[in-house]
């Protein structure tokens, strides 16, 4: 029952994310909402779980925004880091370490970071990531980082690289946030989760 809820859950999500596409496709703003950064990253782990333990992953994802909100399509948004954090996964392979923070940028924007350990990227290769149809898997689509930067410009933002060879990446999700004196203050959030230690895949 458990692994069926699962299985469901995952399907509703990708029926939103292609209504969702559709409707920016087509010039609309269906679908946007106000949130904030720790609802979002619980979600992340959520629909990460499985290939978090099947690949013996250790994850952990910290709020510093202090509750600040965000205005725009939420399943989006998590369509976006669930690409990030995909990527970096498979780049990692095994055993690696994947973070994803929250927290607000110099400018005043909302910093959706997703940072791994892996063997990073070469610069020769870094500017053509974000290129429709690029990719450096056998069995990749090249479209993952695309629609990212699609979704960040879709709400006024962008998408930026950091990446050493030899020492992991970063991609920085900055978006604007919602400006309100009314905004909810929460203290900051932190979860882990460690599947590194003999967990089963689901």
């Amino acid at each position: 029952r458990q692994v069926a809820e699962k299985i469901f859950s995952r399907l509703r999500h990708l029926e939103q994310l292609v209504d969702n596409m559709l409707v920016y496709a087509r010039g609309g703003k269906s679908g946007e909402e106000f949130f904030t950064a720790d609802v979002l990253l619980m979600d992340l782990q959520q629909v990460l779980e499985a290939q978090l333990q099947s690949s013996h992953t250790r994850f952990e994802w910290k709020d510093e925004t202090a509750g600040q909100r965000l205005y725009g399509n939420r399943q989006m948004i998590l369509s976006g880091l669930i690409n990030l954090a995909v990527n970096a996964i498979q780049a990692m392979q095994d055993q690696g370490q994947l973070i994803a923070q929250a927290s607000v940028d110099e400018a005043g924007q909302l910093e959706l970071c997703i940072s791994d350990n892996g063997p990073g990227i070469s610069p020769a290769l870094q500017g053509k990531l974000f290129d429709p149809f690029y990719t450096t898997r056998k069995d990749g689509t090249g479209l993952g980082l695309a629609v990212v930067q699609a979704i960040a410009r879709a709400h006024k933002g962008e998408v930026k690289l950091l990446s050493t060879p030899g020492k992991g990446s970063a991609f920085r999700l900055h978006l604007p946030i919602l400006q309100s004196a009314h905004a909810p203050q929460h203290p900051t959030a932190v979860s882990a989760l460690d599947t590194s230690i003999n967990a089963p895949p689901i």
